[in-house]
């Protein structure tokens, strides 16, 4: 009985106490400047991709089905300002290449929602290897 309790303790708890972390929300406003909507025209399903390419894989946001409602207020903030982080570069032959890894391990701590004129619009990061 023992050994079963010490299982509990050591696997289980730590895991379930995990999934219980909040992500903090992240307002973006929409700029065609730095994101382009695509439709995918097998399922329908829209994503926006990054304007600037990358390197070290892909990085896109898929779009949620779920329409986003509101009444509490929030920061707004411009994309260019959050890409424009230290930490999504590097530089190679005098060449600045954003890392879309790094880019991916920002976003993934946050619930993103694009604001789009009145419309708002939750986003999920995602990233491949090329």
């Amino acid at each position: 009985m023992k050994y079963y309790l010490l299982f509990f303790i050591v696997f289980w708890l730590p895991s379930n106490l995990d999934a219980q972390v909040q992500k903090d929300s992240l307002f973006i406003k929409y700029d065609l400047k730095y994101l382009k909507k695509v439709k995918d025209p097998k399922t329908s399903s829209s994503f926006y991709i990054l304007t600037e390419k990358g390197k070290n894989g892909s990085f896109w946001f898929s779009e949620e089905i779920n329409p986003v409602e509101t009444t509490t207020k929030f920061t707004l903030r411009l994309f260019q300002n959050i890409l424009q982080k230290a930490c999504f570069y590097t530089y190679k032959d005098n060449q600045k290449l954003r890392n879309n890894y790094m880019v991916y391990k920002f976003f993934k701590n946050y619930n993103i929602f694009l604001v789009k004129g009145n419309d708002i619009i939750e986003l999920e990061p995602n990233y491949a290897i090329e």
